[in-house]
């Protein structure tokens, strides 16, 4: 907003081309010049992005550390996702993403934990309780609460089955 009166060719580049500077930085078009409306000039998808940057060292460094923590994140890096969190002075940055970055400051163990364990998922605890959610829609009207619980129980495979007891053998002398 501070372009939309000062400076209006400027402002409406910020906003038709605003999706650019969400878009990951190596997702961006490097080689591929094209005629894009407001601009004088053939440009690519990541000479837009430049251009729209060096007009704000707030946008600019907000669009950096957020580009690099997500990159952090998504390749369970954690001493850049460390460096970078450190590396970020809040006067730097967007007012919107202090928010964000102080959550993350005081989450940092358990971001830590989830890069380390990005393997675990409560994928299969919210398919079982999705399960449980369809039979008691289905089976309403039980009488007592135990025939239910049996139900869930043996659908959901959620009992474990006792072991056949051994018997136990003579040793051969």
């Amino acid at each position: 907003n501070t372009f939309r009166n000062n400076d209006r060719p400027l402002y409406n580049k910020y906003k038709r081309y605003w999706k650019l500077l969400l878009k990951p930085y190596e997702q961006l078009e490097m080689f591929e010049y094209n005629k894009v409306p407001l601009f004088k000039q053939w440009k690519t998808t990541k000479g837009i992005v430049d251009f729209l940057l060096d007009f704000d060292d707030k946008l600019l460094n907000t669009h950096h550390y957020v580009h690099q923590l997500r990159y952090a994140l998504k390749e369970n890096d954690e001493q850049l996702y460390t460096s970078t969190i450190q590396a970020i002075t809040m006067g730097n940055i967007a007012p919107k993403l202090q928010i964000s970055i102080r959550t993350l400051k005081n989450y940092h163990d358990m971001v830590l934990n989830t890069l380390e364990y990005s393997n675990l998922t409560n994928g299969p605890l919210e398919g079982i309780n999705n399960k449980i959610k369809l039979i008691k829609r289905v089976s309403f009207g039980y009488r007592n609460f135990t025939n239910l619980r049996n139900r869930i129980i043996l659908c959901t495979r959620l009992f474990s089955s006792n072991p056949k007891k051994e018997i136990k053998q003579l040793k051969a002398a």
